[in-house]
């Protein structure tokens, strides 16, 4: 994978409207996340790659006005459905796929899908 970018622009954050903060904060920190900003109906959470993702209070369920698809990259995808299947995150089926990516789905809260892969695999 390359690494290097001649994109003149990076992400700095997504919003994501959410029906109770403290579990959306509790998932994404379960995933893996890093809880960093929390204010009144405001958090945001990091990732690994320090993406951003505004979590805010929105009082209603968002899933239905969500189409914002989450695709999570995890190093080991058997370890990753393991430890999320421990926390009692339910972790749908490994999907095997080659060429591609191995994956699985997960729902969150508002029963938004996040789908976590592995890294690209040839044939």
């Amino acid at each position: 994978m390359n690494t290097e970018s001649n994109s003149a622009v990076a992400l700095a954050h997504l919003r994501l409207p959410v029906s109770d903060l403290s579990e959306a904060i509790s998932f994404f920190e379960a995933i893996g996340a890093r809880a960093d900003v929390r204010r009144e109906n405001f958090a945001v959470v990091e990732f690994r790659d320090r993406t951003r993702l505004q979590l805010s209070q929105s009082g209603e369920n968002g899933s239905a006005k969500n189409a914002l698809q989450f695709d999570f990259k995890v190093e080991d995808i058997d370890v990753a459905w393991r430890e999320y299947d421990a926390k009692g995150l339910n972790p749908g089926e490994i999907t095997r796929r080659t060429p591609g990516h191995d994956s699985f789905i997960l729902r969150g809260p508002d029963a938004w899908e996040v789908k976590i892969n592995s890294g690209f695999k040839g044939s």
